[in-house]
Parts: structure tokens; C-alpha cells; sequence
């Protein structure tokens, strides 16, 4: 599909370029001053090719890329975080609570559900 596009966009352009010398006394002598330009039977049909070709080579990806980009953002950040147990959505005490009720203090390692919770806290901040 992508070499039939870039032929179909390419042809046009192919068949209306000419080459013509610049200096024509020396045309015999060098192919330097030789220059390729294009020749458009009417002025509106360079207009009509080059916007054509501005949609499918810029616009074109442009937009599927915004539209990727998006798609990448809304998986992100509309959603949970692949791989977390969602523990900031039930309703669980902050860790220093839980510590202090289970007779810890600050100092002391936080229970698995705390430490997972604290994961969660940090992958969020990350976020």
C-alpha cells in the first residue's frame, strides 16, 4: 500500500519535469548548467498536486500519529496502572495508621497490604 501511494503521488511530478539548459550557447560543452524544473499545462493543477501531496505526506501521518499519541494517553492515564491491585480506589487507612493500630511504630517495616499500598502511592507519583 505504502509503494502504491508514494507511485501514485510521485508519477505526476515525473511527468512534468523538463530539463532545460541555462546558458544555451554552453549546452554543448557541459551538463552543468543543465536545470529540471516542472511544466504545468495550467496554473492550477501545480496548486491542486501540491496540496495533494501535503495532505498524504504530512497531514496524513500527522494525524495517525496524533491519533496514536491519544490513544497512548487514554490507556495511561484513564485507566489503572497495568499490574497494580487497585488499592487507592478501596478504603484503606493511610500505612502510618495501620502501623499505629497494629501497635508499630514509624520505624518498624510495613505489613505486605501497606507495602503494596505504598507501591501503588509511588507508581501514581511516577505517573
Amino acid at each position: 500500500g505504502i509503494w502504491a501511494v508514494s507511485l501514485a503521488v510521485m508519477v505526476p511530478q515525473a511527468a512534468v519535469m523538463e530539463c532545460s539548459s541555462v546558458l544555451p550557447e554552453l549546452a554543448n560543452r557541459t551538463w552543468l548548467f543543465s536545470v529540471c524544473d516542472e511544466r504545468w499545462a495550467d496554473d492550477l493543477y501545480p496548486k491542486i498536486y501540491h496540496s495533494c501531496f501535503f495532505v498524504v505526506t504530512y497531514l496524513a501521518p500527522l494525524g495517525l500519529m496524533a491519533m496514536a499519541y491519544f490513544q497512548i494517553f487514554r490507556k495511561l492515564w484513564g485507566r489503572q496502572i497495568p499490574g497494580t491491585t487497585s488499592a487507592l480506589v478501596r478504603n484503606w487507612k493511610r500505612p502510618s495508621v495501620q502501623l499505629e493500630d497494629q501497635g508499630q511504630g514509624l520505624g518498624a517495616e510495613p505489613q505486605p497490604r501497606a507495602r503494596a499500598f505504598l507501591a501503588e502511592v509511588k507508581q501514581m507519583r511516577a505517573r
